[in-house]
């Protein structure tokens, strides 16, 4: 165990201990000057990766870095075994070369993450946690719609916006507090008890009787198992090569072309099965004739698209480049969240008094635009934490616009026959957005978060001009018009 004395401000003692040899301690002290060049902020962090650096050598005598390779660990391990005959460790190299090839290059930091019972589980809750969050979604905003009308409507729509805004500036916060003192799995077992609660609200609380609802169905529907599966197999053949192309699966090798191939199959048995049942179809194609699923679904794909940049990439820029704690990253990614507590509601009763969210769109859209290139000429490693939080607090009118608009905007401007469907799709294009941002920022990152996040910013701005263009095109229904 390491214990760590502070001497002066930026001078530290550490004294490592490993056991005992006839009755004494074996203790080991290292006394270690912190660079002026690392920030205030920051000194904790260079301690603390100091002294597992010394408990390393002192240990096991060895200590690697992140950067490593693994052919380059794994060699010095062997060179390090006394206790294996030589045949076994003949048979260890023998498997290692054969491994050498496909991750023999993956430095340890990418490597360890990697861990395939690890990998699968977590891989696994997402994909159940993605279905609970994605019914939520589309029927909770869908049940809000049957319930009221017009400016109520959009009112509790906007509230329910305003609720996720208070969600997520207070998960941020206290996940970073918790992080830095309990350690990413205490985040783990909060998560499964909140979800609980959350379906004891639902199931206990909302109370819509069969006949009042018996209207809203369409019985003559059928699922599209076939779409959904093949679906499925195109989005994890696309995703997952271009994903891991870089260092787990490597481009040009036969695991990567076979999924490709996988994908490019599961996309000609969509396209067919799309051209047979049409409205039935997993995703609707007739849906997307109607002018303004099309224009939110593109929409929605583009601004999630645009988000993730800052919304995934922010935090890891504040800690590993500019030196910053967990809570503080988290601190910086909740100011998005400050003003949907406040204009949440009246975005929905806006969309709902004039039928059309194209207005709240483009203003929203030009005001991401702008806040984005503000963090383009303003962010470097030695920026104050409170020029990122100034420009987050502005950050959240656009997503609160956003969150608003396609919560709101599907409700009440999509017609009542194609509404269900019409929210599926929208969240569908949300999500597909979501995957696509994650694919293509973090290969732009992979050249380095420091030179690679105002790349991936660009891109963001990119993705906005272009629901720019297309939002004007945006239409309220006609008995909207007539209504009126």
């Amino acid at each position: 165990m390491a214990s760590i004395k502070q001497l002066t401000e930026r001078k530290y003692k550490i004294t490592i201990s490993n056991g005992y040899r006839n009755g004494k301690k074996i203790c080991k002290s290292q006394t270690i000057q912190v660079p002026k060049s690392v920030a205030s902020r920051s000194i904790r962090q260079y301690v603390m990766h100091e002294a597992e650096e010394l408990e390393r050598r002192f240990k096991y005598g060895f200590s690697e870095d992140g950067s490593t390779a693994f052919q380059d660990y794994a060699e010095g391990w062997l060179s390090r075994q006394s206790k294996y005959a030589p045949s076994t460790l003949a048979s260890y190299r023998r498997q290692l070369e054969v491994v050498y090839p496909y991750i023999g290059a993956i430095p340890l930091c990418k490597l360890r993450p990697l861990a395939i019972e690890n990998m699968l589980l977590i891989v696994g809750m997402t994909f159940f946690y993605s279905l609970f969050s994605a019914a939520i979604y589309v029927v909770g905003f869908s049940m809000i719609r049957d319930l009221y009308e017009g400016k109520e409507a959009g009112f509790y729509l906007g509230l329910v916006g305003t609720f996720m805004s208070v969600g997520m500036l207070l998960g941020p916060v206290i996940n970073g507090a918790l992080i830095d003192l309990l350690g990413w799995r205490a985040i783990c077992h909060i998560i499964w008890i909140l979800m609980m609660i959350a379906c004891g609200f639902l199931f206990f609380g909302v109370n819509v009787k069969p006949a009042e609802a018996k209207h809203l169905g369409n019985p003559s529907m059928k699922f599209d198992f076939l779409g959904a599966v093949f679906l499925v197999l195109f989005l994890i053949g696309l995703l997952l090569p271009l994903s891991f192309g870089k260092n787990y699966i490597p481009y040009g090798t036969p695991l990567n072309y076979a999924l490709l191939g996988l994908a490019l199959v599961s996309l000609i048995v969509l396209v067919c099965d799309f051209r047979k049942k049409k409205g039935d179809a997993i995703i609707p194609t007739t849906v997307l004739k109607n002018r303004n699923v099309l224009i939110l679904s593109c929409s929605s794909f583009f601004l999630t698209f645009s988000s993730m940049a800052i919304f995934f990439f922010l935090s890891s820029y504040i800690i590993y480049v500019m030196g910053g704690s967990a809570l503080e990253a988290s601190l910086t990614a909740a100011a998005m969240n400050v003003l949907g507590l406040i204009i949440g509601p009246v975005f929905g009763r806006s969309i709902a008094k004039t039928g059309n969210a194209r207005n709240l769109l483009v203003i929203g859209t030009i005001v991401r635009i702008a806040i984005t290139i503000a963090f383009i000429v303003l962010l470097s490693p030695t920026t104050p934490l409170w020029v990122l939080v100034v420009l987050m607090l502005l950050a959240g009118f656009y997503n609160s616009q956003q969150s608003v608009t396609f919560s709101t905007a599907p409700q009440i401007q999509i017609p009542a026959e194609l509404r269900a469907q019409g929210n599926s799709v929208i969240q569908f294009s949300q999500n597909l957005g979501s995957s696509a941002g994650m694919l293509v920022y973090t290969m732009i990152i992979g050249m380095g978060l420091e030179a690679g996040f105002p790349i991936a910013l660009w891109v963001a701005v990119a993705a906005a001009v272009l629901v720019l263009a297309i939002s004007f095109f945006l239409q309220p229904l006609p008995e909207t018009i007539e209504g009126k």
